[in-house]
């Protein structure tokens, strides 16, 4: 890894996770990994779910906030309803 990193090579690091790949579908007795299940897994890794929904909660979160605030001050019969 340090010298792909270094040189920009990443072809025989790509050998060796294919080498480990393929010793551990073969060694594996236990569980049943198929590949379609690692590359759904890998998508699901690049669409970073949790990054889209820290937006959602930002948002949902401020709004949340400025209504607090809004209560603080002034109380309302359409914001006693909310609670």
């Amino acid at each position: 890894m340090q010298e792909a990193l270094k040189s920009g090579d990443w072809a025989k690091s790509g050998e060796v996770v294919d080498m480990i790949s393929t010793y551990q579908q073969a060694k594996n007795k236990t569980l049943d990994i198929s590949p379609k299940r690692m590359q759904a897994e890998i998508k699901c890794n690049k669409i970073d779910v949790f990054r889209q929904c820290k937006k959602g909660y930002l948002i949902l979160g401020g709004l949340m906030l400025v209504l607090s605030f809004a209560m603080l001050f002034k109380q309302r019969r359409w914001m006693k309803a909310g609670i």
